[in-house]
């Protein structure tokens, strides 16, 4: 089970990231490494750029790092189509002296194993999201968050707030 005492979260603006580092100076501490050109991580970082990208870190074999672009796209009010893309991270791997010698055979397999892998798991978030969304009225006005969920409750606000900035909640529709 994950553990509150080994994961960051982050706001910054409207976005927020999860890491799961207990360093509470994790996001300073990428943001100047990346800007010196020398970061290279050691744990999952997920960002979720408001709206609708979700920019996720992750390693999916020992010292190869990837890299998944998430788009939510709405379809309409209760629909969303999900897009997503991923990519190697762009540096280079930890490669020991076995690693060296397999590197033909693992690279030619590990994009092609690691794109299963997040299809997988995309239909799982998928029909978990499609169940939430069946007893989403029966949910309270004021939202309880659990510890695990402070990301979402920051998106609410980001969203309440863009959708008053943009005057659309007090906006309606012309009556014909």
């Amino acid at each position: 089970p994950v553990k509150p005492e080994t994961m960051s979260y982050f706001r910054f603006g409207p976005h927020s990231a999860y890491f799961t580092t207990p360093d509470p100076a994790a996001l300073e501490k990428m943001t100047a490494a990346c800007r010196a050109g020398q970061w290279h991580s050691a744990d999952f970082r997920l960002f979720q750029i408001f709206p609708n990208f979700i920019v996720a870190h992750f390693m999916a074999d020992h010292g190869f790092w990837y890299v998944i672009v998430l788009q939510h796209v709405p379809d309409g009010p209760d629909r969303t189509t999900m897009r997503s893309w991923f990519y190697p991270a762009p540096f280079p791997a930890e490669r020991g002296i076995f690693k060296r010698w397999t590197r033909g055979l693992t690279d030619l397999v590990r994009p092609y194993v690691v794109g299963l892998v997040l299809r997988h798991v995309q239909r799982q978030d998928q029909a978990i999201c499609e169940q939430h969304q069946l007893v989403a009225r029966q949910m309270p006005v004021t939202r309880r968050a659990g510890a695990f969920e402070r990301r979402a409750v920051w998106f609410e606000e980001a969203h309440r707030a863009a959708m008053e900035r943009d005057g659309a909640a007090t906006r309606t529709a012309p009556r014909g």
